[in-house]
């Protein structure tokens, strides 16, 4: 049974947040709602593993949820981009490499664990999810002010950075599973 700690339930708050993000977006409550929901699973994608580390309370089910509430955040957020229209045509292929990416890693992830083998987050997969999230912050943040151009279009291009991203650290993986070098 997983241990229940601090650093944990922060990490699941991230789930509830997502949640949330889902009901404020498709409730029509204020973008500032949804935006600030951003903001707050970012913050705890930050402070979580800090805290864990600090109470010397680091777990492979904290590990776990960890990675899997920031997927379910950013899907839940990209889904909702794209059905509310501020991710279309062509910008949905970088959402869609994104998803596409964030499962296959998943799987991956899952697999190396069953074979024995540790399966560490990169650095740069730690770069890949904080511009996610910035990524959708501004994409979210665009709806605050109408006409706010900017912020959509740096939006869509931290998106696509994130896509690029993505699709670096999960060659990286991928060769690293291949090759049997996971640490």
């Amino acid at each position: 049974m997983p241990t229940i700690t601090l650093a944990n339930l922060i990490t699941a708050s991230r789930l509830a947040a997502a949640a949330s993000l889902a009901l404020a977006t498709l409730g029509g409550w204020p973008p500032a709602l949804a935006a600030a929901l951003v903001a707050y699973a970012a913050a705890t994608d930050a402070l979580d593993g800090r805290i864990a580390r600090a109470r010397r309370e680091v777990t492979a089910f904290g590990a776990m949820l960890d990675q899997l509430a920031d997927k379910i955040f950013i899907a839940t957020a990209l889904v909702l981009l794209i059905a509310k229209g501020a991710i279309s045509g062509a910008d949905m292929l970088a959402a869609l490499l994104i998803l596409a990416r964030e499962t296959a890693v998943l799987a991956l992830r899952r697999i190396a664990r069953l074979d024995g083998m540790a399966a560490p987050v990169s650095a740069l997969a730690k770069v890949k999810t904080a511009s996610q999230y910035l990524a959708v912050f501004l994409l979210f943040a665009a709806a605050l002010e109408p006409g706010a151009r900017v912020l959509l279009e740096t939006g869509l291009a931290v998106l696509w950075i994130a896509a690029g991203l993505s699709l670096v650290t999960a060659a990286h993986y991928f060769m690293r599973m291949r090759e049997n070098r996971w640490t």
